[in-house]
Order: structure tokens, then sequence, then C-alpha cells
């Protein structure tokens, strides 16, 4: 921004300049042409002619560079309209650097962030199964090369400046040459002017006719090709003048160019730096996606592993008998064998009630009727008394068993919760005492039969009493 307003400062000044000399030039062409001549007393009529039309030339010249001067003043402003915007797209762009700055800044926080969060998952075991900041770094690699693309490379920014720098050294010598000439024409016609004070001189000193006609003459002579000299002054004039208008426009343009170009280029990043950008992001991408594919590796291990486990867990949850449950088959089968055993009691103490009441009864009957025979009551009584007999050693041998079982099952158990590979062995031994459970209540089921066939007799007991 300095170098830009230096540029426009000298701009001006050279502006101002050109302004000077062209306004120097055209009042003293003015002030040679108006300037009265003392000394002629009687002028020529041609003489007065080209006066006149010298001085309606330098009027009009006048206005033409007061008019040139207005359009120098527009030039001016719109030039210091366009330095304005110029100036405020700078910022803008400075604006824009500085956010670039600021998101590279982020963007290697982020980078940073990353190889952290991945130092400390590797430290401490952890999985990492979400690739966003690596997508969010590969989205800004591609938003850079594209930065890259749009930007002009360093080299090509100074090959612009060496051509402008050419270029405005070039407008500087044709500015140099065209005031050589405006000077070199202004001395040429100071040196060509009429010299009114040499002939006043001279009509002091020789007041005589002759002399007077002669020097009225020689000057007409002397005035007439200095007057043509003085066209061709002019017109070199006109022509120097529209010279250094063109090239003050030129120079503007120029300037104005130059401006614009060194604003666009100004921001722009160097190639080997930003190459260096994408390059250091590129490997440190490359890193992250290696560290990531080794967690990567290491999630689906434990994940292989994780499964291999359930599976396992799955099939001695299937292949095993939780301890609650043991406990409540366990209690269940107690509780049935004493009802068993309760039941097998009230049994035998119903039999030998009913025995009792049999023996009662046959002997009253036999001793009233003798319809029975005492030998087929004993008979009956022995037979009966060894079923009885035989029915409770099963009993007892069945509670046994059953004990001795319930033992077993609950050594295996606490065995099966230190080695889970003994649980189908459990398994099957529960299995043998469910067996034996139920062959025990088929075997009271039994008994309950044979105590209702008991009581069935002793019905037909009673009836065969009664009649």
């Amino acid at each position: 921004q300095k170098a830009l307003e230096e540029q426009l400062a000298q701009t001006k000044t050279e502006l101002e300049e050109l302004k000077e000399q062209m306004r120097l030039g055209v009042y003293s062409v003015e002030e040679a042409g108006s300037k009265p001549e003392g000394g002629s007393e009687s002028p020529e009529n041609g003489v007065n002619l080209e006066n006149q039309q010298l001085r309606a030339e330098l009027a009009s010249k006048k206005t033409d560079g007061e008019g040139l001067r207005e359009g120098d003043n527009d030039t001016i402003q719109q030039l210091k309209q366009r330095v304005a915007e110029l100036e405020a797209a700078l910022q803008d762009r400075e604006k824009g650097k500085e956010e670039e700055n600021e998101t590279v800044v982020s963007l290697k926080k982020q980078v940073e962030e990353l190889e952290k969060a991945l130092e400390q998952r590797k430290a401490a075991g952890h999985e990492d199964s979400k690739g966003a900041p690596v997508n969010g770094l590969q989205a800004r690699v591609e938003e850079l090369e594209r930065a890259l693309k749009e930007s002009v490379p360093r080299g090509q920014f100074e090959e612009v400046q060496v051509t402008l720098g050419l270029q405005l050294n070039q407008l500087a010598r044709e500015r140099a040459e065209v005031a050589t000439r405006l000077n070199q024409a202004l001395v040429e016609l100071e040196r060509l002017r009429p010299p009114s004070h040499i002939g006043e001189d001279e009509d002091d000193e020789d007041p005589s006719e002759s002399s007077e006609v002669s020097i009225a003459s020689e000057h007409s002579m002397h005035l007439s090709p200095g007057g043509r000299t003085l066209e061709a002054i002019q017109e070199e004039l006109e022509v120097a003048r529209q010279e250094a208008a063109q090239a003050l426009d030129t120079l503007c343009a120029e300037r104005e160019s130059r401006a614009q170009d060194a604003l666009q280029l100004r921001d722009a990043i160097p190639l080997v730096k930003h190459q260096e950008t994408l390059s250091a992001i590129a490997q440190q991408l490359a890193q992250t996606e290696k560290a990531l594919q080794a967690e990567r590796a290491l999630r689906e291990q434990t994940q292989t592993k994780l499964a291999r486990l359930e599976s396992e867990l799955e099939a001695v949850q299937k292949d095993s008998v939780s301890k609650d449950e043991h406990d409540k088959v366990k209690t269940e089968l107690e509780r049935s064998l004493e009802e068993s055993r309760q039941s097998a009691i009230a049994a035998q103490e119903s039999l030998s009630e009913k025995e009792t009441e049999l023996k009662e009864l046959r002997s009253q009957k036999a001793l009233e009727q003798g319809l029975v025979s005492k030998e087929d009551h004993e008979a009956q009584r022995l037979s009966l008394q060894a079923e009885i007999n035989t029915l409770t050693a099963q009993m007892a041998d069945l509670a046994r068993k059953h004990e001795k079982t319930c033992t077993e099952v609950f050594q295996v158990q606490r065995e099966a919760l230190f080695n889970k590979s003994e649980r189908q062995v459990a398994e099957s031994q529960l299995e043998t005492v469910k067996k034996q459970l139920a062959d025990l209540q088929a075997e009271s089921t039994h008994i309950q039969q044979l105590h209702q066939d008991i009581q069935d007799s002793q019905g037909l007991i009673k009836e065969k009493d009664r009649k």
C-alpha cells in the first residue's frame, strides 16, 4: 500500500510538472505576441495582420490550455477515485489474506489435535472409527490446490513488475523528450521575437527619412520570415502539446493498470511455499491415515476376539445352569423328597393301622362266621407284610440314593463354578437326578396305588362282613 501511495504521489507530481510546463509555454507565447512594440511607430499592414492572427491563435490556444487543465483536473479526480477503490480492494484482499492465514493456522491446529488424539488412543488402547478429521484435511488440501491454481506465481508477478518498470521508464524518457522539445520551442520563440528596442535606438541616432525607410524595410524583411518561423514553432508547440497530452494519458493509464496489477499480484502466495505447505500437509495426512489404518486393524482384531469370546460365553451359558436355578431345583427336589418321605411314612402308618384293623376284622369275622380259614388269612397277611417290607426297603434305598445324588450334585456345582468344562457332567448328573426323582415319584405313585388297593380290599372285606 505504501508503494502504491508513493506511485500515486509521483504520478501527481509529474502531472503538475507537465501542466506547469504547458502553462509556462502558453504564457510565454502569449506575452511574446501581445507585447507592444514602442519603437515601430509606423508598422506595416502585413505585420499588423500577422500580429492579429498570432494573438487570435494564442487566445484560442490559451482557451485550449484551460480546457486541457480542466480535463487534467477531471483525470486527477478519476485517478483519486480509482486509487480509493484500489485501496478498498487492497484492504479486502488483506482481510482475505488474514482469513486464509487463520484458516491455515486452524488447519495446522486440527492436524496437531488429531495427532495428539491418535497418540492418546494408541497409549490407552482405544479404537477410533471416525474419519471426519481426515476428510476435513482432504477437503482443505483440495481448497488449497484450487487456491494455488487461481493464484499467480511469484515469478510471473516479478516479470510483470519488470515490464511495468520498463514501460514507466520509457514513458519518463518520452516525457523528458517532450519537455525538451517544448523548452527548445520556447527558446526559439524567444530568440525569434522582433528586436523592438534595437529599432528604437537606431531611430534616435539617425532620424533621417532614408534610414527610417531602410530600417522599416529591413525590419519588414526580417519580421516576415520570423512570422513564418513563429507559425512553424506554434505548430510544433501544438504537436508537442498533443504528444504531451497523449503521453500524460498513456502514463495515467499505465499507472492505473500497474497499480491494479500490483494490487492483484501483491497477495499471491509463492508457488514454492505453497507446494511446501501442501507437501507437509500431505505427509501429515499420510501419517494420519497410516495411524488410522493401524487403529482399524487393531479394532478389527479386538472385534474378532470379542465375537469369539461372546460365542464361547453363549455356548457356556447354554451348556451350564446358573447357581440360582440349581438351588431352586435342589430345593424343589428336597421338598418333593420330603413330601415323598412323609407320604411314605403316612402310608406306612395307615397301612399298619389298616393291617391291625384288618387283622381284628378278620379275626372277628373268622370267629363269627368262619368264612376264611386261618391259613388263608395268615398267607394274605404275610404276602401283604412282605410287600410292605419290600416297599419300605425300596423307599429307604431311594432316600439314600437321593441324598447321595444331592450331595454329588452340590459337589459338581461347586466344581462347575471353578471349572466350566465340567458343566456338561454336572448337567448329565442333574438329568440323572431328575430321572431318579421321576422314578421316585413313580414309585410313590405305585405305593399310593397299593394303599388305594388295600383300602379297596378293606372295603370289600367290610362289605363281605356286612353280608
